[in-house]
């Protein structure tokens, strides 16, 4: 018996030591990694030899352009980094901006803030830089516009300040009178505004109303100045003025003084805009008008029958 408990003792020891040994030298469970570095080195892995930037401090895909393209974005050496891929191993374009160009947001997180507009030929992309640690409500936010001619891909950006709690998207986009028309909506804060842009074709002009029209204004708009469009439909005329913010609208029967008139036929076609006046051919029937009208403001100057 007691041959058989040292030899019990002699097998127990060592494994008892062992495992003492096994737990106290197992190794630390990794810390979580951070999913941005995580996501990046993913995106390096498949685009990275394409890719001239280095030190990328985050990359990531962006998924609301427009053409063809893979859309990565990132920061390096404190400037917005934005690439275009036709695949793994063809990249399109390559762009380094400065979105901070009066430097008041030195550790700017860059971001798309919604997806992006078409407009004849262009593509536009909004994107909205802002400090993570500042939580200030008037803490500044830039928010920047990329224009990308889509046939060459050539990149120009136009940057603009706000605080944090008047936040805005992009809603909406056009091609206007020498440049863009664009619809912002205030909805994303608590503060934010809704405002109308105007942007020359080459972002070096900017002017914001802080005005929006009731409906964006449709394909078949007049605009005869960047604060201005005239609507001419078959039953109306109607004119909005972004400086003013202010809008007027005719009715085809408003010119022969009639609320209504059942089977009647109507029309209206503008003739012609010499200075601050159009005029109009409104027809009833048979009867035959040329109004005379200040385009701005709606201001009837004329109604006369054409014999």
């Amino acid at each position: 018996m007691q041959i058989f408990l040292r030899l019990f003792a002699i097998f127990l020891i060592p494994l008892a030591l062992s495992s003492l040994v096994s737990c106290s030298e197992s190794p630390k469970p990794d810390e979580p990694k951070d999913p941005l570095i995580t996501e990046r080195d993913s995106l390096l892995t498949v685009y990275g030899a394409q890719i001239d930037a280095k030190e990328l401090e985050y990359l990531r895909l962006y998924e609301h352009g427009i053409s063809q393209n893979t859309y990565l974005y990132g920061k390096t050496r404190g400037q917005f980094w934005m690439g275009l891929f036709a695949s793994p191993n063809q990249k399109t374009a390559e762009y380094l901006l400065d979105l901070d160009p009066e430097s008041v947001i030195p550790s700017a997180y860059y971001t798309p803030a919604s997806h992006s507009y078409q407009a004849s030929g262009f593509e536009l992309i909004q994107i909205h830089g802002q400090e993570k640690s500042n939580q200030a409500a008037d803490a500044p936010v830039s928010k920047s516009i990329l224009r990308i001619l889509l046939n060459t891909y050539e990149l120009k950006s136009h940057t603009s300040y706000l605080p944090k709690n008047e936040g805005m998207l992009m809603e909406f986009a056009r091609r206007w009178k020498g440049g863009f028309l664009l619809e912002h909506t205030g909805i994303v804060s608590a503060y934010g505004k809704n405002t109308t842009q105007y942007l020359s074709t080459d972002l070096k002009e900017s002017i914001v109303w802080d005005c929006r029209a009731p409906s964006s204004p449709r394909s078949n708009i007049l605009y005869f100045h960047e604060d201005f469009y005239l609507q001419v439909g078959q039953n109306s005329v109607g004119g909005f003025d972004y400086s003013a913010c202010t809008s007027w609208t005719i009715n085809t029967l408003d010119f022969f003084n009639l609320s209504s008139c059942e089977g009647c036929t109507t029309s209206l076609k503008l003739l012609n805009q010499i200075g601050e006046n159009i005029t109009v051919e409104v027809r009833v029937n048979e009867e035959t008008r040329h109004a005379l009208i200040v385009y701005r403001s709606g201001k009837l100057i004329s109604n006369e029958v054409v014999e």
